[in-house]
């Protein structure tokens, strides 16, 4: 009854720790796909952020640009962001989303702002960047979830094979039909060197 109820603790360890082994291999394969896209932009952080002059290739340093560059942007724009500032400017200078008092350009259309077009270059790559941040994160859980499944089934896999009454000699033996040799109990062994 013991080895048969032991037969499936030993599967569920083996298909723990395959998972296991799967999460971590995920994990470190993410994170250097995120860590070689953001290396073959070649980017380096401005002398003015948080982690200046380096070059963007991990979660810190992808985060020091992305709030860099979004401070800096939310400076130039007054703290407004894309969807808050205006489409067009006027003949004067001033921003309007009516394109009929808009300035018109030489090419015949109302001309654009370009803080505008600024502010959404800014937010689309700094949504890049705590994008790659998020990957980096999600790929540090996946390793940390699959140490602890590897923790679990290899304790799993110990307690079916303890529950089933068997050792790893006798495994052994068993496979390459040796005979079984009983160890010498410690007294027996050190009884010669009592005279």
């Amino acid at each position: 009854m013991k080895k048969a109820c032991a037969v499936p603790l030993v599967l569920v360890a083996i298909v723990l720790v395959g998972l296991g082994v799967y999460a971590v291999e995920r994990g470190f394969d993410a994170r250097e796909q995120i860590r070689d896209q953001l290396a073959a932009n070649d980017v380096t952080t401005p002398a003015g952020a948080s982690i200046p002059n380096a070059r963007v290739d991990d979660a810190a340093t992808a985060l020091s640009l992305a709030q860099f560059v979004d401070g800096a942007m939310r400076e130039a724009t007054d703290g407004r962001r894309y969807d808050q500032i205006a489409r067009y400017l006027t003949a004067t200078g001033a921003e309007t989303n009516d394109p009929a008092a808009a300035a018109i350009g030489t090419d015949g259309q109302p001309v654009e702002n370009p803080l505008r077009a600024a502010a959404f270059e800014v937010s689309t790559a700094t949504n890049g960047l705590y994008t790659s941040v998020m990957a980096f994160h999600i790929g540090e859980l996946a390793i940390g979830l699959g140490i602890v499944l590897l923790v679990l089934g290899l304790g799993l896999g110990t307690v079916g094979v303890v529950f089933a009454g068997l050792t790893v000699p006798a495994v052994v033996r068993r496979h390459l039909h040796l005979p079984h040799v009983r160890a010498p109990r410690l007294a027996e062994r050190y009884s010669h060197t009592r005279t």
